[in-house]
């Protein structure tokens, strides 16, 4: 399923991208073409879960979550019907947990990506304490890996080499130190801030563009989550998608309270 692929994880993560903002549109949106778009959603579904990405998984199941949880008091029974479906399979993941597939095993039988990315946080904290300020360069991490491997561990890396130490808050420490990470932080939450207050206004308000809103919504938080297993920006081709996402959640942030005073004033008069 990934073959064309550098990773699971950055074939997951595309799906996740359009798997979320499609949601909302079978949701709230009125189209003819619902249940095949409904069946082309589930089959994307099923080769997201394919992958074996957890991560992606995790973080798409808690996008949902939300998504739903920001819909209008009217779905209160799909959110009751989803809560349950949640629980459930978080249930029978929990009992069933040592059946579960390993999570992109490495070339060692014993290892697990797991371990290479609990040594790569490793690495990655002992020298931000030592370059707390400016980091260690773009590249830094890529051309020093070896060299810091073998100064912040004690054993030897299961990973030869590294392009990034799958977790998104420490790369942008190691890139640009505290300057990077607060840039990312704001990239990271400047759309969940948005999409949230335009939710707010209420998705009725916001017409044919409330989908997206909410979908826009889930996809950025699920960044979030993501983000703390791997690094779901400076490696990912799903990345110029989103910038366009982002260029049109801009434009309803802007046009959406000029237009709801013009719709008030009209409603007054």
């Amino acid at each position: 399923l990934t073959g064309f692929y550098a990773s699971p994880n950055s074939f997951a993560r595309f799906l996740e991208l359009l798997l979320l903002l499609l949601s909302p549109q079978l949701i709230l949106g009125e189209n003819r073409f619902r249940l095949p778009l409904g069946l082309l959603w589930l089959a994307g579904l099923l080769v997201m879960i394919g992958t074996l990405s957890y991560g992606g998984t995790a973080s798409f199941a808690a996008a949902m979550a939300l998504m739903v949880l920001f819909l209008p008091r009217s779905y209160r029974h799909l959110k009751i019907v989803f809560l349950i479906l949640v629980v459930g399979l978080t249930l029978l993941a929990g009992i069933f947990r040592e059946n579960l597939p390993k999570y992109q095993a490495t070339a060692t039988a014993d290892t697990s990506s797991l371990n290479s990315r609990i040594q790569f946080w490793q690495i990655a904290w002992g020298t931000i304490k030592e370059h707390p300020l400016t980091g260690i360069g773009l590249e830094g991490w890529e051309r020093q890996y070896p060299e810091l491997a073998k100064k912040h561990l004690a054993v030897s890396p299961i990973e030869a080499g590294s392009i990034q130490p799958h977790n998104i808050y420490l790369d942008s420490m190691l890139r640009a130190g505290v300057v990077g990470l607060a840039a990312i932080l704001y990239l990271l939450f400047w759309p969940i801030v948005v999409a949230g207050r335009l939710t707010k206004l209420g998705l009725e308000k916001l017409g044919d563009r409330g989908w997206l809103v909410l979908g826009v919504l889930g996809y950025a938080s699920s960044m979030i989550l993501f983000g703390l297993v791997d690094d779901p920006i400076f490696s990912d081709d799903a990345m110029l998608m989103l910038f366009v996402i982002y260029f049109i959640l801009a434009t309803i942030s802007q046009t959406q309270p000029r237009r709801s005073a013009e719709s008030e004033k009209s409603d007054t008069i």
